[in-house]
């Protein structure tokens, strides 16, 4: 289950008061984050993993870079980077982008919106999960074990996790299974919502009861979600 939640979306911040979801990680960094989004959307988060932008454009280098397929004006927005980079420009159509262009491309909103740049980082890790299956459906085993050692080494300096080491290598060796499982996307909040301005700042104010409800519908389908005592 991949799922984006509106960095403007106004948030009970736990000893901040309320504020722009992503003023969370400034306020206290990734713990304070989770706290935020465990109060706020109801959901359970056992593990986490960040990346800031120069470890981003590390790791989509560390993996060869990653095929997109580019709208005409998204195109024409990226056109400086790619034409600096030395690629042919032909108008709408799969590019493939190095670690620069592709931090560019997520980055991506005066075109359209927030909430579509969302789509378009979803689209970066659906990307890399579809060139990891291409992988581990090609390679021998033995080639298939360099690759992703010599990938785990090069990527796992850039991020910050509170996952073990050793639960990382029992990730990466049961990645396998992972490939065969669908994969869902979504957005919270699902329904578009306009932009308000409180003390000058815009933000999304949400019905909360529905955002839960949707966000509980994508994760946790089936099951009906129980407060702790």
């Amino acid at each position: 289950k991949l799922v984006s939640l509106s960095r403007a979306t106004y948030v009970s911040i736990p000893g901040h008061g309320n504020a722009r979801l992503n003023a969370a990680h400034a306020y206290g960094g990734s713990k304070l984050l989770i706290d935020t989004i465990e109060q706020n959307y109801k959901i359970r988060i056992d593990h986490y993993v960040s990346i800031d932008f120069n470890g981003f454009i590390k790791a989509i280098d560390a993996l060869g870079g990653v095929g997109i397929a580019l709208t005409e004006s998204e195109v024409k927005a990226l056109s400086p980077i790619l034409k600096q980079n030395g690629t042919v420009v032909k108008g709408a159509g799969t590019y493939h982008l190095n670690g620069n262009e592709a931090l560019e491309y997520a980055r991506l909103r005066e075109i359209d919106s927030d909430r579509v740049r969302t789509e378009r980082q979803r689209t970066i890790l659906m990307a890399i999960f579809a060139k990891f299956k291409k992988m581990y459906s090609t390679e021998n085993y033995s080639t298939l074990l360099s690759k992703s050692t010599k990938f785990l080494d090069q990527v796992l300096p850039l991020v910050s996790t509170d996952f073990t080491k050793s639960e990382i290598i029992s990730q990466a060796t049961t990645y396998a299974g992972y490939l065969k499982w669908p994969v869902t996307e979504a957005i919270i909040p699902r329904d578009k919502t306009p932009l308000t301005k409180i003390n000058g700042i815009e933000v999304l104010i949400v019905n909360w009861a529905k955002v839960k409800n949707d966000i509980h519908e994508v994760l946790y389908p089936g099951i009906e979600p129980q407060e702790q005592s």
